[in-house]
């Protein structure tokens, strides 16, 4: 039973971290996104 929960936790930790990496990627993307369109309106 130790073990199943210590499976669980790790499985919970990281579908949580996969979730931020995620959310931080896209948001970066979204930055880049944004920065390239300014920059290409400059010009």
């Amino acid at each position: 039973t130790f073990g199943l929960l210590v499976t669980e936790l790790f499985i919970a930790s990281g579908s949580r971290c996969l979730t931020l990496t995620f959310a931080s990627l896209n948001a970066l993307g979204l930055v880049l996104l944004v920065l390239t369109h300014r920059r290409f309106n400059e010009s």
